[in-house]
């Protein structure tokens, strides 16, 4: 018997299960894409990464949460102006993370369809995504609906380059 996904906004008291689920996934989605100590730090700062993520949620942030059994195994993050200058007219999908044991069940879609619902109520026509590069997610994108518009760059706390493809979609659904 598969147990039944809840979906909801998230409230603070998600925070730690949210910090979780990034750490996890950062460990099992890019495994050889960002080196190792990036990777132990990501898991050695749930603690820390709960806590602001608290706050965040607390401060109105828009997270929203799949559940199993109470337990938070997917989130997505939307804001509704890109933090890219090229996209600042657009929305963006900030985090979508799901638990690897979770994948393949249709959670990151309904994550996916959600933060576009709501980026399409809060009056974007766009929105983008990020997606580290080499990252098999890319393809999930694809299936979305989402074009490859660009590249971003960025450095990590550590100080590590990384490079992401943009994807673009509209919040418009097409039936």
């Amino acid at each position: 018997m598969t147990q039944e996904i809840v979906y909801r906004p998230a409230v603070p008291s998600d925070a730690a299960g949210i910090a979780i689920v990034q750490a996890y996934t950062w460990l099992t989605a890019y495994a050889g894409l960002l080196p190792q100590r990036i990777l132990d730090l990501r898991i050695d700062g749930v603690p820390r990464r709960a806590e602001q993520m608290a706050r965040s949620i607390e401060d109105g942030e828009h997270f929203i949460v799949a559940l199993c059994a109470d337990a938070v195994v997917g989130f997505a993050v939307w804001y509704p102006n890109a933090r890219s200058e090229v996209f600042s007219g657009d929305g963006e999908i900030g985090a979508l993370y799901v638990l690897k044991g979770f994948q393949g069940r249709g959670i990151g879609a309904e994550l996916f369809r959600m933060c576009r619902q709501a980026l399409a109520e809060a009056g974007c026509a766009h929105f983008v995504v990020n997606c580290l590069q080499g990252n098999p997610a890319a393809g999930f994108y694809a299936k979305m609906g989402g074009s490859a518009v660009g590249e971003r760059r960025d450095v990590l706390s550590d100080g590590t380059e990384i490079t992401e493809d943009v994807f673009r979609f509209s919040c418009r659904i097409n039936r």
